[in-house]
């Protein structure tokens, strides 16, 4: 009652209060992020280590074990669990609440690196990853148009990427579906006997040469002018007379040696990348992009901003490309609704008490109670957003 009866002494206080509560309660309803559900990070590791035509019994003793070993001296751990399948052991490392996973998953990699020596040599490269809600897409887009070149739709679809991807607050995007162009280069075993070439030197040759390389500065008048050695290849032509090896004449040593060509030893030509994923869309294929965003980013914002985007680029990029596109999931549109709900229910309640207590009570009262519960809201908006959540 003390603080009360201070209070009432002092109206212009009070109400300058209240009009700073209330301007902080409004800035902050504006700028406060609006999620689904809060981002946390779950205490959880996950080992994959693939070791291919390796069976489950092996994967256990020769790596599962090994691996658990070290694992097992990292703090906070609170239990771990493994199994195996054909060609790949996964452990999986509950951490205990509170633990910071970013320097836990540090501490497992080290680990993990420790016990890969006494590992097979078959195994491949482990991976090290912890479950990161954060990396579910908030919005997916569906590219598609009537007889449409699916492996150019690919590339659009990478365009596309390149270009969302600038938009600030995109933390990355997947593209799924679409053809891939690849070159195949089919080995001839017989020539390539003959030649005494190895495969594994036609593998180096088409790693080492098919690549772009930094040649350093020319200085020419104080200034400085970058070069670079092109050896990409522009055409399978250009890769079929690439000359891979000069062999010994049969003729004798004396001789020049003989220029052996790609397609002398391999049938080179283009052909359709494996598929390794679809995308449809109303029953017909198409390419997808998913979209994830970064954290501590206002997710209405940063899907409104690629809306935007999307239609700025439809008479610039998909009407000259025949291409039309329907956003297939997003989160955006059950977060307005449950805020749309939110403030239904306040206002509902705010007519309500005003109604019943106008009634018994009178109007100013009804008016003052009433007035109470968005008060409340914008007063729980302020807090929030003054302390960062």
């Amino acid at each position: 009652m003390k603080i009360t009866g201070k209070l009432i002494e002092r109206p212009l206080a009070v109400i300058l209060l209240l009009m700073f509560i209330i301007i902080v309660g409004l800035m902050a309803g504006a700028n406060i992020f609006v999620e689904k559900d809060p981002e946390v990070k779950v205490p959880i590791i996950i080992v994959n280590i693939p070791y291919i035509g390796a069976s489950p019994v092996e994967l256990e003793n020769e790596v599962i074990k090994k691996a658990e070993e070290k694992i097992q001296t990292v703090k906070n751990i609170k239990k771990i669990n493994s199994f195996a399948v054909n060609g790949m052991a996964t452990i999986v490392i509950y951490f205990k609440s509170g633990t910071n996973i970013d320097n836990a998953k540090i501490d497992i990699k080290s680990k993990i690196d420790e016990a890969v020596p006494d590992m097979p040599t078959g195994i491949e490269r482990p991976v090290v990853s912890n479950v990161d809600v954060s990396k579910t897409p908030v919005l997916t887009i569906a590219f598609y148009g009537d007889n449409q070149n699916f492996v150019r739709l690919k590339e659009i679809g990478k365009e596309i990427k390149t270009i969302l991807q600038q938009i600030r607050g995109v933390a990355g995007i997947e593209v799924f579906g679409g053809f891939e162009k690849q070159v195949n280069v089919e080995i001839y075993p017989e020539k390539l006997k003959a030649t005494g070439i190895s495969v594994l030197q036609i593998v180096e040759f088409l790693k080492n040469t098919n690549s772009n390389y930094p040649g350093g500065n020319i200085y020419f008048n104080s200034k400085s002018y970058p070069m670079r050695i092109i050896g990409r290849f522009n055409s399978i032509k250009q890769l079929q007379e690439s000359i891979i090896a000069r062999v010994e004449n049969p003729g004798g040593s004396d001789l020049p040696k003989i220029p052996i060509k790609l397609k002398h030893i391999a049938s080179v030509k283009m052909s359709i990348k494996e598929i390794e994923n679809l995308s449809r869309f109303n029953g017909k294929k198409c390419v997808s992009l998913e979209i994830r965003k970064q954290s501590k980013i206002n997710l209405l914002n940063l899907i409104n901003n690629i809306k935007i985007k999307l239609k700025n680029l439809e008479k610039t990029y998909f009407k000259p490309y025949k291409i039309k596109y329907a956003i297939t999931g997003d989160h955006s549109v059950e977060i307005k609704s449950m805020v749309k709900e939110l403030f239904n229910s306040m206002w509902q309640g705010v007519v309500a008490i005003f109604i019943v207590l106008a009634i018994g009570l009178g109007l100013r009262t009804g008016f003052i109670a009433a007035m109470g519960i968005p008060f409340c809201l914008i007063f729980t908006l302020a807090i929030v957003y003054i302390l960062g959540y």
